[in-house]
């Protein structure tokens, strides 16, 4: 699959099919996600693959069940658990570069999904962590940056609605058309 096909098509996913996915293209999914950019290649990104039902029920409650995502968390094959590591990243002027590495791990791993025929979606609504570092043995000191259920898409949602290039791109300050 293209890259301009792959950023283009994917979508967010909440239904799942009942079909297995094989362990070995999950792991090439998430090993080609290990090559995203980080601040200083601090690398501070980790993945834990969960697929025990009653971790995921726990991963689950972490969430509101208010939240479009909370029924796939329980029936996905996996639950992909992105961790960041603050420590392994710097903070500079105050800025935390640890959540925006983390984000670009993930956005990997959703592309990478995609490509592979898989479909995920990014849980960020976590009401408290704690249960969750709990029940997967997360150290101290480090973040759930999100909950990611990965499994076939049972459906391909269509492309929502998109603002304007003209709304959120402009060239040479702020304001100013890209073609001005």
């Amino acid at each position: 699959m293209e890259l301009k096909q792959a950023i283009d098509q994917r979508r967010s996913v909440r239904k799942f099919t009942d079909q297995p996915v094989e362990k070995e293209l999950l792991r090439s999914v998430l090993e080609l996600s290990l090559q995203a950019p980080s601040w200083k290649n601090s690398q501070c990104w980790e993945f834990i693959v969960v697929e025990d039902p009653a971790c995921k029920k726990i991963l689950a409650e972490s969430i509101p069940e208010t939240n479009p995502a909370f029924q796939c968390l329980h029936t996905a094959p996996y639950v992909v658990v992105v961790v960041a590591d603050p420590a392994k990243a710097e903070e500079v002027q105050g800025k935390q570069y640890f959540m925006g590495d983390a984000g670009m791990a993930f956005y990997a791993f959703w592309l990478a999904c995609h490509d592979a025929g898989l479909a995920t979606v990014c849980v960020g609504e976590i009401i408290d962590e704690t249960p969750v570092k709990q029940v997967l043995g997360i150290p101290d000191g480090k973040r759930v940056y999100c909950l990611a259920p990965v499994g076939y898409p049972l459906y391909q949602p269509k492309q929502r609605p998109r603002d304007a290039f003209e709304q959120k791109v402009f060239f040479g300050k702020y304001g100013h058309g890209f073609d001005a």
